[in-house]
């Protein structure tokens, strides 16, 4: 068993769940009655990345060439912070040029882009609550742009959604 897994209380504890995780696991029990191993497969989907801005960090992909003139995002997002930058793409490698952005601004969800006459900007009514699920769909045509913001909250019936 690997050094980062715990056994507490009998139950298998991975405190990070990796791809590499993924696989068959056995679960033994055994009892004056007798014993018994059964199988049991943990799949690993998509992970959400997490960062603990120290001071600063992200992950970095290569520019989207074109798309940022039309395009639909869809993202969720859990804020620790009323503040920051959660996506970002420039026309450029040095992240100049027509770009698209999307990130809490004292609370609020903001979607800007540039429209060539200088940035639009898009601001939710309502500031994201912190640790609170959240999901935003992004979408752009041309100068054109919409966003939509959706708080689940956990066990109740609440789902509010912004436009």
């Amino acid at each position: 068993m690997p050094s980062d897994y715990n056994i507490v209380d009998g139950d298998l504890v991975i405190n990070r769940v990796r791809q590499e995780d993924a696989g068959t696991y056995v679960c033994h029990a055994e009892n004056q009655y007798g014993k018994t191993d059964t199988p049991v497969n943990l799949n690993v989907g998509a992970l959400v990345p997490y960062f603990k801005q120290d001071p600063n960090s992200y992950m970095a992909y290569t520019p989207l060439n074109d798309v940022y003139l039309d395009f639909d995002i869809l993202l969720s997002l859990k804020p620790e912070s009323t503040e920051g930058m959660v996506l970002y793409n420039g026309q450029y490698k040095d992240g100049g040029g027509d770009f698209v952005c999307f990130g809490l601004n004292e609370g609020y969800p903001e979607f800007r882009f540039d429209v060539g006459s200088g940035p639009a900007i898009i601001r939710g009514n309502q500031t994201l609550g912190l640790n609170q699920w959240h999901t935003v769909q992004l979408s752009r045509n041309r100068k054109k742009g919409k966003a939509v913001f959706i708080t689940f909250k956990c066990h109740s019936d609440y789902i509010n959604i912004q436009t």
